[in-house]
């Protein structure tokens, strides 16, 4: 999984483009990237208010980003066809899945596979 710091700054940058009070989906997998965040986190690495962040810890740890996203200025909805907010994060999250169940199994050996699946080569004129 994405570290918990660059899920936030991918959210940060998704919601700047949105105004106060407005609603962003985040998939299941960016809200538990997002539940790592510690208040030391949003204190040193995003200088919240410490009162504001330990709200939002304390919420976070309980699986509720509905304090961060107050201190973000939005509503987050969690929608499980909702993007990632890093691009390229699902294949690295499947692919890292997949190496735990495979022991000896390269992370580029599973991509290698995840590819070949999706991108089948085919017969042309049925040769």
């Amino acid at each position: 999984m994405a570290s918990a710091i660059a899920t936030l700054r991918a959210l940060q940058e998704r919601s700047a483009k949105l105004t106060n009070g407005k609603s962003l989906a985040i998939n299941l997998f960016d809200k538990m990237d997002l539940c790592k965040l510690t208040a030391e986190n949003l204190v040193k690495d995003f200088d919240w208010d410490e009162d504001l962040a330990q709200r939002a810890d304390a919420a976070l740890s309980q699986g509720d980003v509905g304090p961060l996203a107050v201190g973000l200025g939005i509503t987050l909805i969690v929608d499980r066809t909702a993007t990632n907010l890093i691009p390229g994060e699902g294949f690295r999250r499947t692919s890292e899945l997949l190496a735990e169940k495979l022991q000896g199994v390269s992370t580029e050996q599973v991509l290698d596979e995840i590819y070949a699946v999706r991108h089948p080569v085919r017969p042309r004129n049925g040769h």
